[in-house]
């Protein structure tokens, strides 16, 4: 089961939309502040992070488990983006298997989560919770986000 303290982090997407300010959205971020946290924001809104998949959502088995019971969560899966990222050790995988582990850690997590990921990988993150944006995220976390 997950930790009670710790949201997943379409909870912590949701607590930032909740919030009127700037200034408490970056609050939030900032109280939530974790390595898949950053990783799901760099991955969503960096433009020298690209993905070795498919453009849009694979098949894949929604896990209907209640909040906290799924097999896994984003912050364990996390783990795993560096085999989709380009210039990451998925590079020396075959495409199918690439993809075949890509479904699997969807399949692990909250379904919430899983389209989070899908988004992350879409660059289509953006509008998704009111206010977490690419501002946001630099406002919030200054060196987090690189250019081209």
């Amino acid at each position: 089961m997950a930790n009670p303290n710790k949201l997943m982090i379409h909870e912590i997407f949701e607590k930032v939309s909740n919030q009127k300010t700037t200034v408490d959205k970056i609050s939030v971020l900032h109280e939530h502040n974790s390595m898949p946290l950053r990783d799901i924001l760099r991955g969503s809104f960096d433009s020298t992070v690209s993905w070795n998949l498919p453009a849009g959502a694979p098949p894949f088995k929604v896990d209907d488990a209640p909040i906290g019971y799924n097999f896994s969560n984003i912050l364990h899966a996390c783990k795993k983006l560096k085999y989709f990222a380009h210039g990451g050790p998925g590079d020396k995988l075959k495409q199918v298997k690439r993809e075949r582990m890509f479904v699997e850690m969807l399949e692990s997590v909250h379904p919430k989560d899983a389209q989070i990921i899908i988004w992350m990988k879409d660059a289509q993150l953006a509008g998704k919770y009111k206010g977490v944006t690419k501002k946001l995220v630099k406002d919030a976390f200054p060196r987090l986000i690189q250019e081209k």
